[in-house]
């Protein structure tokens, strides 16, 4: 980013992707390099460690959560992946919020094969199709009192919920 009397200007670049080691996932959770991504929400946090961690909801080939250590040499930002969260069976992800010691908190929306006239009658009516999970380095936890309608966008404080 750069600043112009005080305003901030984003600088849109192509990041150079790279494979390494699933280090920050699940050991589960295995991603061909030739797979393509349905990126989705996106979260980006200091660890504790001190690497950037930039993590993306992925809708392709199959719904996960995917990690990358975000690094700049003196001509490009390069992202590589340090691995993915496979999402259980019965959610749909939409937006998440890391954590500085590597979980995160994910979005569920709605169940997976809903129907376009249910999605439309949820929206209209606002119910309950949807909740907050926490993924705490190895298991999914449904966050307590998290249940809403079609939870969509996201952020957690860095003291959390």
């Amino acid at each position: 980013m750069e600043q112009d009397h005080g305003h901030i200007m984003c600088q849109k670049f192509l990041p150079k992707i790279k494979f390494g080691e699933n280090i920050w996932g699940d050991a589960s959770c295995k991603r061909n390099p030739s797979d393509a991504f349905g990126p989705h929400g996106v979260d980006l946090i200091q660890r504790e460690d001190g690497l950037i961690q930039f993590g993306v909801v992925n809708h392709f080939p199959f719904e996960s959560i995917e990690f990358f250590e975000l690094t700049q040499d003196a001509d490009n930002w390069l992202m590589t992946w340090r691995g993915c969260v496979t999402a259980p069976e019965e959610n749909y992800f939409n937006d998440l919020s890391l954590k500085r010691d590597g979980s995160f908190y994910v979005t569920h929306m709605y169940e997976r094969d809903i129907t376009v006239n249910e999605w439309l009658s949820a929206a209209l009516f606002k119910y309950s199709t949807g909740y907050v999970l926490k993924w705490d380095k190895g298991n999914f936890s449904k966050v307590s009192g998290s249940d809403g309608g079609q939870p969509n966008g996201m952020a957690a404080s860095l003291k959390g919920f």
